[in-house]
């Protein structure tokens, strides 16, 4: 049986990720990694590896297209957020007939992107979680998280004790969700 030949855009430090993926597809798969972080770790765990622009920059859409023709990948796997949004936005660019993306549709990339539509989505089909909090309303339940709305990980996260905390963070950082 033929390798499925996988690019792992942004795998970045999922080292786990890959290799229970590779376990599992039983060695019939030939990853390959790209990120733009040279001391990447998934970069080691890949069975070939390099080392591609920052997605902001012009000609990461060009690098990631030779690889993927040096290599014959056949899969495209975004691994993070930005890599996910950077796929979005040049769709038509890699959505080829010899290769196929393992992207959601627009519509879901921009709900999952943005917690607040997110928390609409889930209390629309009355799908368990958080309720978000409006911090010009007094809460007496602390403690609380402050969170991007549209962040990655626990990036600008912080822990919100009481009043006093929601009003500085709420100030501070008006576009977080509570």
């Amino acid at each position: 049986m033929e390798d499925i030949r996988i690019l792992f855009l942004a795998p970045n430090w999922r080292v786990s990720l890959l290799r229970s993926f590779k376990k599992s597809m039983d060695g019939n798969v030939f990853m390959v990694g790209a990120d733009s972080d040279s001391y990447s770790a998934s970069l080691k765990v890949v069975d070939r590896s390099y080392v591609i622009p920052q997605f902001s920059e012009q000609e990461c859409i060009e690098k990631i297209r030779i690889i993927c023709d040096k290599e014959n990948i056949r899969v495209i796997l975004p691994m993070t957020n930005k890599a996910i949004t950077f796929m979005d936005k040049n769709r038509d660019w890699f959505d080829k007939d010899d290769l196929s993306l393992y992207l959601a549709d627009h519509a879901v990339i921009q709900i999952c992107n943005d917690k607040r539509r997110l928390a609409d989505f889930f209390g629309n089909n009355n799908i368990a979680s958080p309720d978000l909090i409006n911090p010009k309303d007094p809460f007496p339940e602390f403690s609380l998280i402050a969170k991007e709305s549209c962040g990655e990980g626990g990036n600008n996260c912080f822990k919100v004790e009481n009043q006093a905390d929601l009003d500085f963070y709420s100030g501070k950082l008006p576009h977080h969700i509570f």
